[in-house]
């Protein structure tokens, strides 16, 4: 379950190393750093003002703790690297929660390892949206498994992941009532 996450960090550290982590890593590194030392979501990079002036995204603040342990770029996409290496061993135990199988999960993650999105989410640049992946499986994950409150927790961190993100659950929502209201009708 850990060799994964682990091996995603090894990956995102050895782009770090070879100065393969893209411009938007270092606005999202200024603002973490920033933040880390007592200017919230402060960004240098970008013509002094607030992050939230060119995005809605409070994951820096989040993660900006970490640089007080490690002061590297490294460190945040060790972080990232983690939570998304996390997204199949939560994929795993969603499924397995889900179908009471034991070959199906084993198969969903294979399957989700194979995606051309997965592999996005492991190059990609060190940025907070990344995280809404993880978020949004860990929270299904426990709102699956009757877990409600981490579920909620998960899911409100979720929000803050990208200005996007509600609009989307609010779409999924409306699918779900859609859905429940047409199975009503139809009974």
């Amino acid at each position: 379950g850990l060799w994964m996450p682990a091996w995603i960090i090894l990956f995102k550290i050895g782009q770090f190393r070879n100065y393969e982590i893209m411009l938007d890593s270092s606005i999202f590194a200024n603002v973490s750093w920033n933040t880390a030392h007592g200017y919230f979501l402060h960004s240098s990079t970008t013509v002094e003002r607030s992050y939230l002036a060119i995005t809605f995204s409070f994951i820096a603040a989040l993660v900006s703790p970490v640089l007080w342990i490690w002061n590297s770029t490294a460190a945040l996409a060790a972080v990232q690297a983690a939570a998304v290496g996390s997204c199949l061993l939560g994929i795993y135990l969603l499924s397995e929660e889900i179908t009471q199988d034991k070959i199906a999960p084993l198969l969903l993650v294979l399957l989700a390892m194979s995606q051309r999105f997965y592999h996005d989410l492991m190059g990609t640049v060190v940025l907070g949206s990344v995280f809404a992946a993880p978020f949004f499986i860990w929270a299904a994950y426990g709102w699956q498994s009757k877990r409600k409150w981490p579920a909620m927790l998960l899911g409100g961190l979720l929000l803050l992941t990208r200005a996007a993100v509600p609009f989307i659950l609010f779409g999924i929502g409306l699918c779900f009532l859609w859905n429940h209201v047409v199975f009503i009708i139809n009974k």
